[in-house]
């Protein structure tokens, strides 16, 4: 049987899938053969109510049942993730690396600052615990025209404490997990990121299992490097990365 590919690109946290919408057009011009599919998580593309009736689960779920119905029509598949789709790219991993061919994380943040965890949980204790949060500030993006095209298209602009919560709960969850993802992994992120701690890139780097590892830090961009002003670099990375380690497996190498 003729190898066929595929890849999952997911957005992160109260993001939408126009954050991977370019990468998804490089990837298709660069491999006019590779399935992309860009899925939208639950909830992020709806209200702030629905938004906080959902939770990690019903996230990684969401990637679960994509990953396994590109499975079935594609025998190589790969999974691409930012920020939180970052997270939950990993946590799949951690559980199906011998069905991933290769996995991307970007900007993927395994905690938040102390300060911002401990109010989060302190609020969670008390009678705010189901409010509904103010989006602060603008897209963290560098590139102006990309912050603006991309605050256009956002749904969220007060999200559910609940959520952010479940955000937290997939943190904590996921360290103990990481020694068990062994698909090949390029790891970005930039330094000058305000949302995911850059640090975050080597603690994921030295817990994965991966035999094949790539770090790159990018030294321009802000958390969204997929829309932002080093994007053709991400791009470029992530092509180099899915033809050392999606195109080049043999029919035999199908999980």
């Amino acid at each position: 049987m003729e190898p066929t590919y595929g890849v999952v690109l997911l957005h992160g946290f109260t993001g939408s899938p126009f954050e991977m919408q370019l990468l998804g057009a490089d990837l298709t011009r660069a491999f006019p053969q590779l399935k992309v599919v860009i899925p939208s998580l639950p909830g992020h593309a709806e209200d702030a109510h629905r938004l906080g009736e959902t939770n990690w689960a019903d996230w990684s779920k969401l990637l679960e049942e994509t990953f396994h119905a590109l499975k079935q029509t594609c025998t190589h598949v790969s999974v691409v993730g930012l920020s939180m789709g970052g997270l939950l790219t990993l946590e799949l991993a951690s559980r199906r690396s011998a069905d991933i061919a290769s996995i991307v994380s970007l900007s993927a943040p395994m905690w938040l600052s102390p300060f911002l965890s401990r109010g989060i949980r302190f609020m969670q204790r008390t009678r705010f615990g189901k409010v509904n949060l103010p989006a602060i500030g603008s897209s963290d993006i560098a590139d102006p025209i990309m912050r603006i095209k991309n605050d256009a298209v956002k749904t969220h602009r007060r999200f559910p404490l609940t959520a952010l919560v479940s955000l937290l709960d997939l943190m904590d969850h996921l360290p103990d997990k990481l020694s068990r993802v062994t698909a090949p992994i390029l790891l970005m992120h930039a330094r000058r990121d305000h949302t995911a701690p850059f640090a975050s890139m080597d603690f994921i780097a030295g817990r994965v299992s991966s035999a094949h590892m790539k770090k790159i830090a990018l030294e321009r961009s802000f958390h969204v490097i997929t829309l932002d002003v080093e994007r053709d670099a991400v791009f470029e990375a992530v092509r180099a990365h899915l033809s050392a380690h999606l195109f080049s497996l043999s029919p035999r190498e199908s999980a």
